[in-house]
């Protein structure tokens, strides 16, 4: 889809206004949206250990209580991220980190479906998880296993036998129903593919994951399984004023549209385009414009948790790949990004123990900023995944000089002294 040109928005003041309320800004010569995706890096790198595993969930208050678990669908998560930030900036460090956490998630988790080699699936383990529950291989768990094993791929040819990811893709098509919609999960004890509880990012999780195999392996079977779900979805939510905020279906559709040849599929834009701005418009509607808080400004949770908006943002991100700039929609979703960061800088942890990690919720107490008493790595992950979302952006000019015109403002850079 092509573009058409349009000024930018302006940034500045809001950028200013951001730099002014720093605890302790950093200093260097890089933007502060690099500066703040390289902290989350280092984060997730320090967190992990010999193993491969990560440090799940880090206690910010010695007093507070945190439940000891572990989710292997936010480790594959986390690589994914980690694999994104690589491509932005890799460095040997960066390579180890992420092929430890891969080796990780290969070699515990990534079995065979009822001992057929040619169904493979990533599975959660309660000797891995602690949660109590059994043995299941989650839907999303393997949309975003084959997603981050795919993205290893492309830094390491070789990491992952082909043999194996066409089976992890196997398994997303036996987990799909006639109608595009999937089976949530894969439960031997309650006989196999179970839906009694239903995931709203899953979906779009497993359409990614196909998207990106198909890339890898342009077998046709691959995009049409990942178009045929969304469609699904877009059938499901046709004529709702308001919808979930799926934003994995928004990222989804956006790879979707970058697929190689995807124009040799009979593909119904107008009904991908009309969903993905149903889901933006949802997501808009839920923007923090004003709040006794500043640093809740520009998020999408009235709570302050952190999650919720980044996810939001990534999603926000992947859809200004094909919204057409003259769509009003367009300058609403650039306005949103713009302060939707924001939000994301103010609430990462620039300094002492927890530097680079950013917290399940900034809460507000008597005019203060405070973190919550925990960091999870999800937290961390989703972050990282949108700060290098912003970063990738070409489809404005504004994206590729903002950061320039900020580093070249000496009135700005007289604020951090």
């Amino acid at each position: 889809m092509k573009k058409s040109t349009r000024k930018p928005l302006s940034f500045l003041l809001l950028l200013l206004l951001f730099i002014s309320c720093q605890d302790n800004p950093p200093q260097g010569n890089l933007s502060e949206i690099e500066k703040a995706s390289a902290l989350a890096n280092q984060y997730m790198m320090k967190s992990l250990h010999d193993n491969g595993m990560f440090t799940y969930r880090v206690k910010t208050n010695p007093k507070s209580y945190v439940k000891k678990r572990y989710n292997i669908l936010r480790h594959a998560g986390a690589i994914y991220a980690m694999c994104q930030y690589y491509e932005h900036a890799p460095s040997p460090q960066g390579l180890e980190s992420i092929l430890s956490a891969g080796n990780f998630l290969k070699s515990t988790s990534l079995k065979s479906v009822n001992n057929d080699p040619s169904l493979k699936a990533i599975w959660s383990d309660p000797s891995i998880s602690n949660t109590g529950k059994v043995i299941q291989a989650k839907l999303g768990g393997t949309g975003i296993g084959l997603l981050a094993l795919l993205h290893i791929e492309k830094i390491k040819p070789g990491f992952t036998s082909k043999k194996d990811l066409i089976a992890m893709g196997n398994f997303l098509l036996y987990m799909q129903k006639k109608d595009g919609s999937f089976y949530t999960k894969y439960i031997p004890s309650k006989g196999g593919k179970n839906d009694e509880w239903v995931s709203l990012f899953y979906p779009g999780e497993a359409a990614l994951g196909l998207l990106m195999l198909y890339e890898y392996d342009p077998n046709p079977k691959w995009f049409e399984a990942a178009y045929h779900s969304l469609m699904y979805l877009a059938k499901l939510r046709e004529g709702r004023k308001t919808v979930e905020t799926d934003c994995w279906a928004l990222i989804a559709t956006s790879k979707l549209y970058k697929s190689q040849n995807y124009s040799q599929f009979k593909v119904s834009e107008e009904r991908l385009n009309q969903h993905a701005k149903q889901i933006c418009e949802s997501i808009l509607a839920l923007k923090i414009n004003s709040h006794r808080s500043p640093y809740h400004i520009g998020g999408f949770q009235e709570n302050g948790y952190v999650t919720p908006t980044s996810c939001r943002l990534e999603g926000l991100t992947a859809a200004l790949s094909f919204l057409p700039q003259q769509d009003p929609l367009y300058s609403k979703v650039v306005e949103s990004l713009q302060t939707g960061y924001i939000f994301l800088l103010r609430a990462q942890y620039k300094k002492g123990t927890f530097t680079g990690g950013f917290p399940r919720k900034v809460s507000y107490n008597n005019g203060l900023k405070l973190k919550t008493n925990m960091i999870q790595i999800d937290c961390v992950q989703h972050s990282l995944s949108a700060l290098v979302g912003f970063m990738n952006l070409q489809v404005d000019d504004y994206f590729q000089s903002y950061v320039k015109n900020y580093d070249n403002n000496s009135e700005a850079l007289s604020l951090n002294k």
